[in-house]
């Protein structure tokens, strides 16, 4: 399992379902892990996607990460979190550096140092997978078992990633909704991403009181940036094809 792979993944999941659905393009939205491997497909394949659609938009953990490691000390410090405080400080800024076991437990304490976000964004998994219509104990453990197989095979390359290295410009309209208070994936680090972004297209726009998972926490508000801004571009293109 590589960054080449998944995107390789990706464009022939794309193409399958072009074919299937007898469209010309789809729209992708990808999320968090998946934005770097979604822009990488989108910059490959611009004829496949109307549009490219990033959430919880991963730019890289390369660039701003001392700082970064200090903001998150000092917020689970100001919330009375000392054993997440003295974990972070062990654990260290440098990603390169990190055992899978250490990624996951820097994730957790960010999370962590927004209770608020914190409580619903675990509130929302908690149900997704308890409550999935026809799963078993055997399939919950499955899908643990997975996750931590996926970010044992992926961590070299995702602690390395900078999406800047990987380009900024693209040959179709780019979107990212973001979550306003998102610290896992740095709302920050991604509008600073998208202001050097080239394409023929583009706009970001802030879910409110959201941060991480902002399209599961704030629905209701994605859906009307997404229907908004991204749908009429598969609408004119059915009505050029319409008239053709």
């Amino acid at each position: 399992m590589t960054m080449k792979q998944l995107t390789s993944d990706t464009i022939e999941v794309a193409e399958y379902l072009c074919a299937h659905l007898h469209q010309d393009r789809v729209l992708m939205l990808a999320s968090s892990i998946g934005s770097t491997f979604g822009l990488q497909a989108a910059r490959i394949r611009p004829d496949l996607f109307y549009a490219y659609i990033g959430t919880d938009q991963n730019v890289g953990m390369v660039r701003g990460r001392e700082q970064s490691h200090r903001q998150l000390l000092d917020r689970l410090r100001a919330h009375g979190m000392i054993e997440g405080a003295r974990t972070v400080e062990r654990i260290g800024a440098d990603p390169t550096n990190w055992t899978s076991r250490d990624f996951m437990a820097v994730a957790q304490w960010t999370m962590k140092s927004d209770p608020p976000s914190f409580r619903r964004t675990m509130k929302l998994l908690k149900d997704a997978v308890w409550y999935a219509p026809g799963w078993t104990l055997r399939d919950i453990r499955a899908f643990v078992k997975g996750m931590r197989f996926s970010l044992e095979q992926l961590l070299p390359e995702i602690v390395r990633y900078d999406a800047w290295a990987w380009g900024t410009r693209f040959n179709l309209p780019i979107f990212i909704f973001q979550g306003e208070n998102d610290l896992l994936t740095l709302t920050a680090e991604a509008q600073a991403y998208f202001g050097d972004i080239e394409a023929p297209a583009k706009r970001m726009e802030l879910i409110r009181n959201a941060g991480h998972f902002a399209m599961f926490l704030q629905p209701e508000l994605f859906l009307e940036k997404l229907l908004a801004y991204a749908g009429p571009l598969a609408h004119m293109r059915a009505a050029v094809v319409a008239s053709e």
